[in-house]
C-alpha cells in the first residue's frame, strides 16, 4: 500500500529476470546494480503536513494522507534516515539520524538531523564513529544526541567474502557517542568520558547475545550472557 512508487520500482526488475535480483553487496544482480530497492516498510510518520513512511535504508518516502498516491523520496533529507526520529513537544520539530550514511555501503558515517516545523531539514551533521554498526535507535536531551554504538558490526569485506553483512562481534565493545545540539560548542566525545558530568536515565530491554541475525552466522568470537553488562 505505502510506497507504492518504491515497490514498482523493486517489482520491474524483478519481473523481467523472473527471479530476485536485490540482496547484498555480493548477490545483487548486476542489471541493478546502482538502481534503488527502498520499499519503505517500517513506520509511518506525520510531520510539517507530510505523511512518510519510512525504513532505515533510505530518505523517507512521502504519500497523499487521502489517496496514499506515492509522492517518491523527500530528497531533502540527502541520504537514508531512520525509521524511528522523534518529535520534539516543545518545538515541533523533528529529530532523525541515519546510519552508515557514507558513500560505501557498511561504512562507520552516522548523521544527525532536524527538520523544522515547516518540514525544512535545517541540520545535518556527518560524523564517524569507532565503527560500522546497526544503530536501532538513539537518545535526545535539550544540550545531547546520544548514540549507542554495539558490536553489532557491518562489514563489507565480511560480506562480499560470502560472510554475513552484520554479526555479532562482541570483543569491539560497546562505545556511546554524544554529539553536542550546541553549533557552538564542539566538545562531542565517544566512550564513557562522554557520561562525564553528566547524568542520563534509560529504559531499555536487555537481551541474550545477538547470535545469528537474521539465520547468519555469528562472528567466531561469543560471550556468555553472565559476560554481559
Amino acid at each position: 500500500m505505502f510506497g507504492e512508487q518504491s515497490f514498482r520500482c523493486i517489482a520491474k526488475p524483478i519481473a523481467e529476470a523472473g527471479q530476485v535480483v536485490f540482496g547484498d553487496p555480493r548477490t545483487t544482480d548486476p542489471s541493478v546494480m546502482g538502481k534503488d530497492g527502498g520499499v519503505a516498510n517500517t513506520n509511518i510518520l506525520w510531520h510539517a503536513g507530510k505523511l512518510m513512511a519510512l525504513e532505515e535504508g533510505h530518505m523517507p518516502f512521502e504519500v497523499d494522507p487521502r489517496t496514499l498516491d506515492s509522492h517518491g523520496y523527500v530528497t531533502e533529507y540527502r541520504g537514508r534516515v531512520t525509521a524511528h526520529p522523534k518529535i520534539d513537544p516543545d518545538t515541533g520539530e523533528m529529530v532523525w539520524f541515519g546510519y552508515s550514511t557514507g558513500e560505501t555501503p557498511l561504512n562507520a558515517t552516522v548523521s544527525y538531523g532536524v527538520t523544522d516545523v515547516a518540514g525544512n531539514v535545517v541540520r545535518r551533521d556527518d560524523f564517524q564513529v569507532p565503527y560500522s554498526s546497526m544503530v536501532h535507535d538513539f537518545l535526545v536531551t535539550g544540550d545531547h544526541a546520544l548514540f549507542p554504538i554495539l558490536p553489532l558490526t557491518g562489514s563489507l569485506q565480511r560480506a562480499m567474502s560470502g560472510g554475513p553483512a552484520y554479526a555479532w562481534e562482541p570483543d569491539k565493545g560497546a562505545r556511546l557517542v554524544r554529539w553536542t545540539l550546541d553549533l557552538s560548542d564542539q566538545t562531542n566525545q565517544i566512550g564513557p568520558s562522554a557520561l562525564l558530568g553528566h547524568r542520563y536515565t534509560v529504559a531499555a530491554a536487555r537481551a541474550q547475545p545477538a547470535g545469528s541475525f537474521n539465520g547468519m552466522q555469528p562472528s567466531a568470537s561469543r560471550t556468555s550472557p553472565s559476560d554481559q553488562t
